[in-house]
């Protein structure tokens, strides 16, 4: 599918629910901010953040399975970090999800130190599972 469009649009907590493995986002209702992802007018993910304990921006983020590895999770996460005028995000993955983890780190994500890691999970503030990862957010001005 040649995607011409993408627009973050009303959250739709219905939408959500047909995104395969919706629940490992881990959206906490009445905690952050959330949009549906549409794709040429069509609903094709959901991305959003919260503000952590820590002050980080931790970012949520889940692409329907049919919209998966077309370019929708960087033109999504651009258009959020504009919106919020963020300069950094934090994102959660499973080590296990290769996919994600790749998908990450094709829009520019890298895994933060892994003492860093520990010390998080250590703490409560992260799944022993799951790795952490960071972008810096940088604008181009044209």
């Amino acid at each position: 599918m040649n995607i011409s469009s993408i627009n973050l649009v009303a959250f739709d907590n219905r939408f959500i629910e047909t995104i395969k493995d919706y629940k490992k986002i881990h959206l906490k209702e009445g905690e952050g901010t959330y949009y549906t992802i549409t794709a040429n007018k069509k609903k094709a993910g959901v991305i959003g953040f919260q503000t952590e304990k820590d002050g980080n921006i931790g970012l949520k983020i889940g692409i329907h399975q049919d919209f998966r590895g077309q370019g929708v999770f960087g033109k999504a996460l651009t258009l959020l970090a504009k919106k919020h005028t963020f300069d950094k995000i934090y994102s959660e993955v499973a080590i296990a999800n290769i996919a994600s983890v790749k998908a990450h780190e094709k829009v520019g994500f890298k895994r933060i130190p892994k003492k860093k890691e520990e010390e998080l999970k250590e703490k409560g503030l992260m799944y022993k599972r799951n790795m952490m990862l960071v972008k810096n957010i940088k604008f181009q001005n044209y």
